[in-house]
């Protein structure tokens, strides 16, 4: 047989398992490509429901729930104040009530001409103090009658309040307007407290403070670290008010003794919440950014990775689905899951720590989210930051205890005629344990009483914190520092918690 038939036979041969290796590869592209476009999001684990259980879980069990009192008293107070005169006052007024001597007009700045001779200096009708303080009046006379305060009193005393959740959607996506409108309540509630403290009216001082801390549990009690740290600034603005006015003129010891209660009940709030919400808020957006195979694993949706839902909600569009085709350079499913149960097993350790033992932790999850791969591309664009809410439960720690170590000081004086030589004379009358103080290796508040003639605020003790330095600098203060004493690596000084006032000139 000639030598050209048998070439032309081998090659006929070598052409059908060719053919068919080709029509292999082509049906493995052809199923990536399919896979890729038609990748959806699986939904194994309801989230939504293990969320709701979990805020339950740190509440007494029963059907009663709070939350709608919140939403009540935020839609009578847009009602009220929509219905003002003096609508667009109202926030400042409020703010003028609470720090008259502290509040600073546009024509009291520095470059107030400056900015007049460049056409952006203080309009012609700028409110005068008088007409702040009586917006701010006005305002507050019409939540009274449109029973907020009746409603936040309730709030208060609700033993259970929980956020409902939208049985779907995105986690991550759900609106929290009440938010800000929580924000706008505090505000008038701390004006009230001054005005109480003002007439010398001390019941309505401590009611408008049980209010006020009413709020904050609300929002502490709730999933997210936003509510959580919404919360705190919430109770610092009413706890400052209460230790001015406590500086200011001693209260009556029924007073005094509600608003011990109130910070009693603030103290059981759980630091660990916020970010076992936050848990499942991140594994609920990796079960919607990845597809699922029946067996917890699955392939990142990148055409989903690009829209994101912002924190004003919303579901993720789809961008081009063949941008699926390189989900293979990314982690799984299963492996991002694996890395947020560390990171968030280790953040809630630590949440639960006290200050002094987190450090024998070794565990910086700020440090970790840097040194993440990133191809990690989830976990960077999710992963809330972490090292500063734990920071800011430490403040709220200190100022808690020590505004229930003043109240106690200041009960013993209504009650005895007098303040305590040592802070041990407090238990068990008017606390069952000292409360500890965070930032101190000892755990101890420091208090001293004074001699209010030579003492330059004329005060008959002192109580401090040792502050981040954790040295006792002798009551050193600086007001241009405030809460940032608590802070590492601010200037040496102590947090003093019983300062008087500042006014416009400090």
């Amino acid at each position: 047989m000639p030598d050209h038939k048998r070439a032309g036979r081998r090659s006929r041969g070598c052409l059908i398992p060719l053919g068919i290796v080709c029509l292999l590869v082509a049906a493995f592209v052809g199923r990536v490509i399919y896979l890729a476009v038609t990748a959806t999001p699986g939904s194994a684990v309801d989230y939504h429901a293990l969320a709701e259980e979990l805020v339950a879980s740190y509440q007494p069990p029963g059907d009663e729930n709070g939350w709608d009192l919140l939403l009540e008293a935020v839609r009578l107070m847009q009602d009220a104040d929509a219905q003002s005169e003096h609508a667009d006052l109202l926030y400042e007024g409020y703010r003028y009530l609470i720090s008259p001597d502290d509040y600073t007009f546009a024509d009291d700045e520095p470059l107030a001409e400056e900015w007049e001779a460049a056409g952006i200096g203080v309009a012609d009708d700028e409110p005068t103090a008088e007409e702040l303080r009586a917006a701010g009046i006005e305002g507050l006379d019409a939540l009274r009658e449109a029973g907020v305060w009746d409603l936040l009193d309730q709030l208060a005393h609700s033993p259970r309040v929980i956020r409902p959740l939208p049985g779907q959607g995105i986690l991550f996506g759900v609106l929290l307007p009440e938010l800000g409108q929580t924000r706008s309540l505090a505000r008038a509630l701390g004006a009230r407290m001054r005005v109480a403290h003002d007439a010398g009216d001390d019941a309505d001082v401590a009611a408008a403070f049980v209010q006020g801390c009413g709020l904050a549990r609300a929002l502490m009690h709730q999933l997210t670290l936003i509510d959580h740290l919404t919360g705190i600034a919430i109770f610092a603005l009413f706890d400052g008010e209460l230790r001015y006015e406590l500086v200011e003129r001693p209260m009556d010891e029924q007073s005094l003794l509600i608003i011990a209660n109130a910070l009693d009940r603030l103290a059981l709030m759980p630091p660990q919440l916020p970010f076992e919400g936050e848990r499942l808020i991140l594994l609920d957006m990796i079960q919607w950014m990845h597809t699922d195979d029946g067996h917890g694993n699955g392939r990142l949706i990148l055409s989903r990775v690009g829209s994101l839902p912002s924190s004003t909600g919303g579901v993720p569009s789809s961008g081009s689905r063949l941008l699926n085709l390189a989900s293979i350079a990314y982690p799984s499913k299963k492996q991002t899951t694996e890395q947020t149960e560390f990171i968030f097993a280790a953040v809630i350790k630590a949440a639960q720590t006290p200050r002094q033992q987190r450090a024998a932790i070794q565990f910086d999850p700020d440090t970790w989210l840097d040194q993440l791969p990133q191809r990690q591309i989830l976990l960077h664009m999710m992963l809330p930051f972490i090292a500063g809410p734990l920071e800011a439960r430490d403040h709220f720690d200190a100022l808690l205890s020590g505004t229930r170590t003043m109240v106690a000081i200041e009960l013993h004086n209504a009650r005895h005629g007098g303040y305590p030589d040592a802070l041990e004379d407090l238990v068990p009358e008017f606390l069952p344990t000292l409360p500890t103080d965070p930032f101190a290796v000892d755990g101890r508040f420091i208090y001293r009483t004074l001699d209010p003639t030579s003492d330059e605020f004329g005060r008959s003790y002192t109580l401090y914190s040792v502050g981040a330095d954790q040295t006792d600098d002798g009551g050193l203060h600086d007001r241009t520092l405030g809460i940032k004493a608590f802070r590492e690596g601010e200037s040496a000084t102590d947090y003093v918690f019983n300062l008087p006032r500042p006014d416009a000139g400090d």
